[in-house]
């Protein structure tokens, strides 16, 4: 009887030595952006957004062209732009602002508007002139659109 706890000892801590090890490898290559990276006024690239959307939420907004109407419109014309200075500012289609403050830690990227709104945001990925922001899920919602495609303007 000894010798079955023996062995599950043994298999436990070979995956738990590999868990330990998995978590260093990711850890030691997960992307920190310096906050620098996302400095400049980035408008949203709707026609890669919207192909970045699941199946589901596809059949959902052919169901209902006004939500899809207005997801599209949502993202059409907008822009974020992130000052050095800490300062941020979006802007819609419509002309619509948003201002507050920004900040960035490793690869999460927060933004506090004016009004006290906080919007958390995972930076995928950042080069000269692309940034991909991932939206974060709310309770068991996961977002209509996942990641959020932006180009940087020139």
């Amino acid at each position: 009887m000894n010798k079955i706890y023996i062995i599950r000892f043994e298999k436990a801590l070979k995956v738990f030595t590999l868990f330990a090890l998995l978590l260093i490898f990711y850890k030691g290559h997960a992307q920190n952006f310096d906050g620098s990276s996302i400095v400049g006024t980035w408008s949203a690239d709707s026609k890669s957004t919207m192909a970045g959307i699941s199946k589901e939420n596809r059949e959902i907004i052919s169901a209902s062209p006004e939500i899809g109407a207005k997801l599209s419109q949502g993202i059409e014309g907008r822009t974020l732009t992130f000052h050095p200075t800490g300062m941020f500012q979006q802007t819609d289609g419509s002309g619509n602002e948003v201002k507050g403050l920004w900040e960035l830690s490793g690869n999460t990227l927060t933004i506090r508007s004016e009004s006290g709104s906080e919007w958390i945001q995972q930076v995928l990925a950042v080069t000269n002139n692309k940034l991909l922001l991932g939206q974060a899920s709310k309770d068991e919602f996961e977002p209509m659109i996942p990641v959020l495609h932006l180009t940087k303007n020139l």
